[in-house]
């Protein structure tokens, strides 16, 4: 549903600011014995609930006066919030719309909580980011990588967090066995699935000159596409059955050709292709399961500033930022998410227009003398 859809679709109780909603095309009603003001439920065909959590974190559960909201019927999760993010700002004034986005944000971690999670890639780097953001929310998290150390503590701060529960599981990616029973261990211990997250990198390239070396092809390709397809097929019954999110960690890299990384970048065109295919094929068999992929720059983990981090003269961005950026847009059920979003979109219009250029622009950020 479109923004301007949602706008015709919603129905509104108000007395106070009728004037300033009529011509948003909206319609009007008044609840029977209703007090002035107007006030908001959240109606959505993927979350019943959604609207009546609202309610009751509003802290009234009735017709309350000076209360400012819209309510929507039918519409999405996406598009109830960016109507309630308009409403902030279409004649409800600046502390009424500070109100409004600090009560969606609150509705925001009121979807996740005691949702089950699962983060691969999640010892280090945004893996561990997106662990916190969706501890702070209290989900139930399911932690995998290599390294059980690290796993194990960052498993004990989700607790320290908020979350409602952390298990850990170590698994190596380059075996897609191990995969499957990572899904085996979250069937076992989270009785279901809610959000996968697919965020571990791995393989044996370098960046560097390819050599023509196909082992480093073929384990690029194992751990960060095939073995992102394994963790999806075996978890599908149980995302299907929450109507979940998945939400896939993809790159620049998988939407323009990286030089000096060659088997990295054609695993991240592989998730595109695969992922968005994906996406539409749910949508064409009328499954309500949402796939989020996340178009990331530069961001300053530590594999990235170790590997690349003399080698180009861009700057980092923030791994925390990164990390919420991404959940919000997984909860949302966004088609996907571009971070920096300012850095990386006009970059990708130049594809498209200048393709040249854009290489050409893209080649000025790489120190070759650090390369060659």
């Amino acid at each position: 549903m479109s923004p301007n859809d949602a706008l015709r679709e919603a129905r509104y109780f108000t007395t106070d600011v009728l004037s300033q909603w009529k011509p948003c095309g909206c319609s009007r009603r008044f609840p029977p014995g209703g007090d002035k003001g107007e006030t908001l439920v959240l109606s959505s065909k993927e979350r019943p609930g959604l609207g009546r959590n609202l309610f009751q974190r509003l802290g009234n559960p009735n017709i309350r006066k000076g209360r400012k909201y819209l309510f929507l019927k039918g519409a999405t999760e996406r598009t109830n919030f960016l109507v309630l993010a308009m409403s902030s700002l279409w004649g409800l004034g600046t502390i009424t719309g500070a109100m409004c986005l600090g009560n969606m944000l609150s509705v925001i971690a009121e979807m996740v909580q005691g949702k089950r999670v699962l983060v691969t890639g999640s010892s280090t780097g945004i893996g561990e980011q997106i662990a916190y953001e969706f501890a702070r929310m209290g989900a139930h998290l399911l932690l995998t990588a290599r390294r059980e150390k690290q796993l194990k503590e960052v498993a004990q701060k989700c607790l320290e967090l908020g979350a409602s529960s952390a298990r850990h599981v170590v698994s190596d990616m380059n075996n897609l066995t191990s995969a499957q029973n990572v899904i085996e261990e979250a069937r076992n211990k989270l009785r279901g699935l809610d959000y996968l997250v697919l965020n571990h990198v791995g393989g044996s390239g370098r960046f560097g000159p390819f050599q023509g070396d196909m082992a480093a092809v073929t384990s690029s390709m194992t751990v960060n596409f095939l073995s992102y397809v394994q963790l999806t097929v075996s978890a599908m019954t149980m995302l299907q059955e929450s109507q979940g999110s998945i939400i896939v960690i993809s790159s620049l890299s998988g939407r323009i050709g990286a030089p000096f990384t060659l088997s990295y970048s054609a695993a991240k065109f592989a998730l595109e292709g695969f992922y968005s295919s994906l996406r539409r094929e749910l949508r064409l068999r009328e499954i309500s399961l949402s796939v989020t992929v996340a178009v990331l720059g530069y961001i300053d983990t530590d594999n990235a500033l170790k590997i690349i981090g003399d080698k180009i003269t861009m700057q980092a961005n923030p791994k925390e930022e990164c990390a919420r950026e991404v959940v919000r847009a997984g909860v949302l059920r966004h088609r996907e998410v571009i971070y920096p979003y300012w850095s990386l979109k006009p970059l990708l219009l130049l594809k498209e227009w200048m393709p040249g250029l854009m290489e050409r622009m893209l080649d000025k950020f790489l120190i070759l003398e650090n390369i060659l």
